[in-house]
């Protein structure tokens, strides 16, 4: 909540910024944080035309709610111009995240006068403290717990994620302060790497550092033999025509693990196509990647119910032995009946280029062996075969050198309803990737999800225009994630924003 906070409060003042380039405000962030993001919100302000924006308006409007007398105006022409503020808009806005969990940002002043004048305004309406000056800063704090300290140059401030630890912050600020320029972020290889980037926003951050479920999730990508905390991240977030791209690349500055990650696709390969017609028309997600079945085998049993679900499936069934078969293309489609069905059960039909076909010949062996665990399998064609237990159906097969297994529902909509086209545009991209996924958000009443949900209205309209979110994987240190508007010839935040 204290992040939160501080960014309602200090919103006004992130409305432009620049290019990552050096700068002295930049020494204050320290050479050991694990997160830390560049945003350019000048690019962002004109992208979205945020003077003309109904953001514009709904700030204005909160302001009147939070500022009262003759401030009221003043901050109002703060918003619409917000180097009235004394901060210098030439540089970007830096936000970190230091290794004692507390949460930063730093600007840098062009005009400490003026500045001053904005604390004093926040300060009169109760908004932050009167400043006081120590040992060459002046130190105030924004609804008490978020301190910051400022200088003619430059303003710091922090907040410890610790409810225990206050003090923290105010600790880490004079250490920061204190720095020499040698220990600072802007010292390291990893602002070089952000400042190659010229994009809206540039974020470094260390994988050790993720949330446990989500690097749990990254690891398959990742040599077996790498820890998650020697591997460094560079992404960037870029708002342009018609979609928003978030890319990232993983990275080590130790020889051994870099070398390990630029062979870290030896166990993909790229995919070669053949299911890009397979999805059925309005499909809602279709997935694919290019791998090796035994790779593959060890990749799912990573996941504790794939695993559970693999060891069921053992008692009556080699399933291992057919995952082992896999050589090439996987495709994964979800249609979108989960809309009209009543049950939570998700739908799907899972589509493998087989490298051969042993397994069948074990079938009757199969089909014996099943029933002592109460699971039916019977012949519904040539090589297709469907599988019963209580409350549960899969239809699994081979079809020319193509293992699949569906749910009867997806089976029957693959079967008999006409091909999509929506991949066709993308098939270079496709076709340059190890993994592929796209989220068909047009195939779904999103206008109609938003009323059902309550989020009808202004967000209602915003999700009504999203076509899609695509994500790519070139290599396994390289990934992209799209989300992309129906309009095509308007900016993403311009859309957005108003």
């Amino acid at each position: 909540m204290k992040i939160i906070r501080l960014f309602l409060i200090l919103c006004i003042v992130l409305c432009v910024a620049s290019s990552c380039k050096k700068s002295e405000y930049v020494n204050l962030i320290p050479a050991d944080a694990t997160f830390v993001a560049a945003v350019d919100m000048k690019k962002i302000a004109e992208k979205g035309d945020a003077a003309n924006s109904q953001l514009l308006g709904l700030m204005n409007g909160y302001m009147g709610l939070v500022v009262s007398g003759s401030d009221k105006e003043k901050m109002e022409e703060i918003v619409s111009d917000p180097s009235k503020t004394g901060l210098d808009f030439t540089l970007p806005v830096y936000l970190f995240k230091t290794k004692n969990d507390c949460v930063g940002m730093v600007m840098s002043i062009n005009s400490e006068s003026q500045f001053e004048d904005f604390v004093n305004m926040l300060s009169q309406q109760g908004l932050c403290g009167r400043p006081v000056e120590r040992e060459g800063l002046k130190w105030s704090s924004l609804l008490e717990d978020i301190d910051f300290a400022y200088d003619e140059s430059s303003v710091l401030l922090l907040t410890s994620l610790d409810e225990e630890g206050g003090a923290m912050s105010k600790v880490e600020i004079n250490a920061l302060y204190a720095a020499e320029e040698e220990n600072t972020f802007q010292a390291t290889t990893h602002f070089d790497k952000m400042s190659e980037q010229n994009k809206d926003v540039v974020i470094y951050s260390n994988m050790g550092v993720l949330p446990a479920s989500f690097a749990k999730k990254m690891k398959v990508f990742l040599p077996s033999n790498v820890r998650n905390a020697d591997v460094e991240v560079i992404a960037s977030l870029d708002f342009s025509a018609g979609k928003a791209v978030l890319q990232a690349e993983l990275y080590s500055e130790n020889d051994k693990v870099q070398q390990a990650l630029s062979h870290g696709s030896d166990n993909f390969r790229k995919i070669e196509g053949r299911y890009i017609d397979s999805p059925a028309k309005d499909f809602f997600v279709w997935g694919c990647c290019g791998v090796q079945g035994e790779w593959l085998l060890n990749a799912l049993k990573q996941d504790e119910e794939i695993r559970q679900m693999l060891f069921l499936l053992e008692c009556g069934i080699d399933v291992e032995m057919m995952i082992k078969a896999i050589d090439g293309d996987v495709a994964v489609v979800l249609p979108n009946s989960f809309i009209t069905s009543d049950t939570n059960d998700l739908d799907y039909i899972v589509t493998a280029n087989v490298g051969n076909t042993d397994f069948l010949a074990d079938v009757d062996y199969w089909r014996k062996s099943m029933k002592k665990f109460g699971i039916e399998m019977s012949a519904v064609g040539k090589d297709a075969y469907l599988l019963k237990t209580e409350g549960y159906e899969l239809q699994w097969g081979v079809e020319d050198d193509n293992l699949f297994f569906a749910t009867p529902v997806a089976y029957r909509q693959n079967a008999f309803s006409p091909r999509s086209e929506v991949l066709r545009p993308y098939i270079n991209d496709i076709k340059n990737s190890i993994l592929y996924l796209y989220v068909n958000l047009a195939s779904l009443p999103l206008r109609e999800i938003a009323m059902v949900t309550g989020m009808e209205g202004f967000l209602g309209d915003k999700l009504a225009g999203f076509e899609s979110v695509i994500l790519r994987i070139e290599d396994t240190d390289k990934f992209e994630l799209s989300v992309c508007l129906k309009e095509k010839n308007k900016n993403f935040l311009e859309i957005l924003l108003n």
